[in-house]
């Protein structure tokens, strides 16, 4: 769910308003949660070991892929890209 609402807030990006924001608030509500999840049952249960490990690594993904939009968005790239309008 994470990366889907990644995707989507990237694709949103430059229509800047109630949907945007919704949808980023979401990403970083269930990237948080993915992170939590992810790193309590690799701490208390053996069993979901491979499945705890996958949600740790997409929610660092995520959150490196975010930090790497800010820094190309510090330097002037327009991560979202042209749309043609609105």
């Amino acid at each position: 769910m994470s990366l889907a609402l990644l995707l989507a807030s990237f694709g949103w990006a430059h229509h800047w308003g109630a949907l945007t924001y919704t949808i980023v608030a979401a990403w970083a509500l269930t990237t948080l949660a993915a992170l939590v999840v992810s790193a309590w049952s690799l701490d208390t249960s053996r069993a979901s070991q491979r499945f705890a490990t996958l949600g740790l690594v997409l929610g660092l993904v995520s959150v490196f892929a975010l930090t790497g939009v800010g820094v190309l968005s510090a330097m002037g790239v327009d991560a979202a890209g042209e749309c043609g309008g609105g």
